[in-house]
C-alpha cells in the first residue's frame, strides 16, 4: 500500500471520527486528529498538496461550526457517516487489522462458548421488579440497565455451583437486555462486549492482561476509526514496533489503552460491560474490583460476578453496587420447584420409556433420581439456608 493510500486510509477513519464526535458537540480531538495528519505530511512534496489543502479546509470548517449548527445537520452527518463506513470497509485496512490481530487470541471466546445454556425459563425472574417484602431482596436489574444516574458496576455473585455464569450467559444473549439497554443509550450507538475468566485455562483466560486484550479487541474491531487513537505510536511505526515477536500486549499497555479508549468513544457510545469469574482471576482481585468501578460512568454501564470473597465483597460494597445474591433466589421454593418439574416433563416427554426395552427404564429410573437430587438439594437449601447447588438440565 502506497503512503499516499495509507494517508487517504487515515483521513476516512479521521472523517468517520468526526462525524461521531459532532453529534455531541465535541470537536477539540476531531482538530487534533486533523491537523496531525497535516503536519505529518506537510513536507512530503507536491503530490500531496491538494490533499493538505483539503485537510486546511477541513479544520477551519470544523473549527467554525457551533453546537446549534451541528445539531441541525444531525441527519445529514448521520447520511455522511453511513457513506464513510461503506468506504471504509472497502479499503484494505491494513494498519488495523494489524493491530486487530496483534491483540487477538485463540481462546477469546472459550468460556463463554463453555458455559451451558440455562433452560428457557429458569431465569426469566431476573428482569422482574423484586419483591421488597421479601428479606434479602436484590436490587432491581431491569431497571439498573435503563437508568441513566447509576454510575457503578452491578455486582452478582454467589458460591460455586450457584449458576452465575450460566446466568451472565442468559443475560447477555437475552433480548431484554438490549431493550432495556437501548433505552439508556437513547438515540447514542450501543455496544455489548463480554469477558468470562477461566482458572482453568491458559494465561490470558485468567488474567486482567487477556481480559482487557479481549475487550479491546472486540470495541476496535466494530470502530476500527478509534485505533489511530488509542495506539497512535503504534499504528504509525508497526514496521518498527508492531512486527517484534517479543512485542506482546502487557498489563499497564492494555490498561492506558483501554482508558483511552473509554474516553474516545464516550462521545458517540454507551458501552455495555459483562464480567464474569472474578474470582477465577490470577492475581490481584482487589486491583481488578477497583478497576471495573472506575470505569461505570454515565455512558459505562458494568455486570460483574464473583464468588463472594472478602476483597471483591468490600471493594463493591464500598462503592455502593447493585447487588444479587444467588443465595436469595432460594426465598421461592415453590417457583423453582415448578420449573424442576418443567425442566423433568420436558425431558421425559422425548423419551417413550412405557412399554421399552430395560436399558430405557433405566433412563427413566435415573431421570427420576436426578428430580430427587433437585427436591432434596432445594429442601435442604430452604430450611438450612445452604446456598442452592444447580445442576443444568440439558436442552
Amino acid at each position: 500500500m502506497s503512503k499516499l493510500d495509507r494517508l487517504r486510509g487515515a483521513l476516512i477513519l479521521g472523517f468517520i471520527l468526526a462525524f461521531r464526535a459532532s453529534a455531541n458537540s465535541n470537536t477539540k480531538e476531531v482538530l487534533g486528529h486533523l491537523r496531525g495528519l497535516e503536519h505529518k505530511n506537510q513536507n512530503q512534496g507536491a503530490d500531496n498538496a491538494e490533499l493538505i489543502q483539503t485537510i486546511q479546509t477541513l479544520v477551519e470548517l470544523v473549527h467554525d461550526q457551533t453546537a446549534p449548527k451541528l445539531d441541525s445537520i444531525h441527519e445529514q452527518i448521520q447520511d455522511c457517516l453511513k457513506q464513510f463506513t461503506s468506504l471504509r470497509d472497502e479499503l484494505p485496512q491494513t494498519q488495523e487489522k494489524k493491530v486487530l490481530r496483534w491483540l487477538d487470541f485463540r481462546q477469546l471466546t472459550w468460556r463463554f462458548e463453555e458455559v451451558p445454556l440455562a433452560y428457557q425459563k429458569t431465569f426469566q425472574w431476573i428482569f422482574e421488579k423484586p419483591n421488597d417484602s421479601i428479606a434479602h431482596s436484590w436490587d432491581d436489574f431491569a431497571a439498573y440497565f435503563s437508568q441513566q444516574e447509576v454510575t457503578s458496576p452491578y455486582f452478582i455473585n454467589g458460591k460455586a455451583g450457584s449458576g452465575k455464569s450460566t446466568l451472565m450467559k442468559f443475560i447477555v444473549g437475552n433480548p431484554k437486555t438490549k431493550k432495556a439497554l437501548a433505552q439508556w443509550a437513547e438515540n447514542r450507538e450501543l455496544m455489548i462486549v463480554k469477558y468470562f475468566f477461566w482458572n482453568l485455562g491458559t494465561d490470558l483466560q485468567k488474567t486482567s492482561t487477556g481480559m482487557l486484550r479481549a475487550l479491546i479487541h472486540d470495541i476496535l474491531e466494530r470502530y476500527p476509526e478509534l485505533i489511530p487513537g488509542v495506539f497512535s505510536k503504534m499504528y504509525q511505526s508497526w514496521e518498527d514496533t508492531g512486527r517484534d515477536p517479543g512485542n506482546q500486549p502487557n498489563y499497564i499497555e492494555m490498561k492506558s489503552a483501554f482508558e483511552d479508549l473509554i474516553r474516545k468513544s464516550e462521545k458517540f457510545l454507551n458501552l455495555c460491560i459483562f464480567i464474569d469469574g472474578v474470582d477465577e482471576l490470577d492475581g490481584d482481585h482487589r486491583d481488578l474490583a477497583e478497576f471495573i468501578c472506575s470505569l461505570a460512568t454515565q455512558h459505562v454501564k458494568v455486570v460483574v460476578s464473583s464468588r463472594p470473597i472478602a476483597t471483591c465483597l468490600n471493594v463493591f460494597r464500598n462503592h455502593n453496587c447493585p447487588t444479587l445474591r444467588l443465595a436469595d433466589k432460594q426465598a421461592k421454593p415453590c417457583l423453582l420447584a415448578c420449573l424442576l418439574v418443567l425442566a423433568v416433563s420436558k425431558q421425559a416427554s422425548k423419551r417413550p420409556y412405557f412399554g421399552q426395552s430395560s436399558k430405557q427404564w433405566k433412563g427413566l429410573l435415573a431421570c427420576l433420581l436426578v428430580y430427587c437430587l433437585y427436591i432434596v438439594n432445594l429442601v435442604v437449601a430452604v430450611v438450612g439456608n445452604r446456598p442452592l447447588v444447580f445442576f443444568w438440565w440439558p436442552r
